[in-house]
């Protein structure tokens, strides 16, 4: 399978005058957007081939976020983070291969007919770094990226942690400090909610949001990037159970 992306000026032609192309999303409307690639070559061949895969569109998407991370990452881990940043690349998956999957991730949005959430479920509507832990096939490479670990026995342990419940929010909640893009310590951070799940807990947004406010104010005492994801762990295990 080779990766087609969207080229610049097609995807600003789509974006900038949403509002004629509105109903040909709505409408789940494949084959008009087939027919407008193919006269103005908006899809281009890339030259980033992987093996082919298809996603998992359970209705239950607990189970299928988690699946779906798996399964993409896996195929997708060779390429380097500045390619995943890339909204073409996104963007042309979404048209492309994956239109039936973003059809179904953003069904509610999409079926909406708001320009706004439509232009959500296809493209990256904010800044790139909170853009690509949004888009519903970005943030499953982003996810898998910063759980992903081979020395432990599941390299994918960490990823349940934060695809069993409410996934989207999860992500992005942990990927908005900045600390976070620091893999050491987003995992560490996630081994430590990981031993409150083991034990039966479920993984509260205040036990998140309380955790990087730890951290946040622990980085100006202490280099945050020379620490272990060990130590990082240790810390917030310290935190957690002396404040909860």
């Amino acid at each position: 399978m080779i990766l087609d992306y969207l080229i610049s000026d097609v995807m600003m032609d789509l974006k900038g005058n949403i509002s004629s192309y509105n109903r040909r999303y709505v409408e789940n409307d494949r084959e008009w957007f087939e027919e407008y690639f193919k006269k103005n070559e908006g899809l281009q061949s890339s030259k980033i081939e992987i093996k082919d895969f298809d996603l998992n569109m359970d209705p239950d998407y607990n189970k299928s976020d988690f699946e779906n991370i798996k399964t993409l990452y896996s195929a997708m881990k060779t390429i380097p983070p500045s390619v995943a940043g890339d909204e073409r690349l996104w963007a042309g998956l979404a048209h492309g291969k994956f239109w039936d999957f973003v059809q179904y991730r953003r069904n509610e949005e999409i079926r909406s007919g708001d320009n706004k959430k439509i232009l959500y479920a296809y493209f990256f509507t904010h800044n790139t770094r909170r853009s690509t832990y949004l888009h519903c096939l970005s943030r499953l490479w982003w996810a898998g990226y910063m759980t992903y670990d081979e020395s432990r026995s599941d390299p994918f342990e960490l990823t349940k942690v934060i695809s069993d419940h409410a996934f989207g929010s999860t992500l992005l909640l942990l990927s908005s400090c900045n600390f976070t893009a620091n893999k050491n310590v987003f995992q560490g951070l996630l081994d430590s909610l990981k031993k409150r799940k083991v034990e039966g807990q479920s993984i509260k947004r205040e036990y998140i949001v309380e955790a990087s406010r730890y951290l946040m104010s622990l980085g100006s005492l202490t280099i945050l990037d020379s620490l272990s994801n060990k130590r990082v762990e240790e810390l917030i295990d310290d935190y957690l159970d002396n404040n909860f």
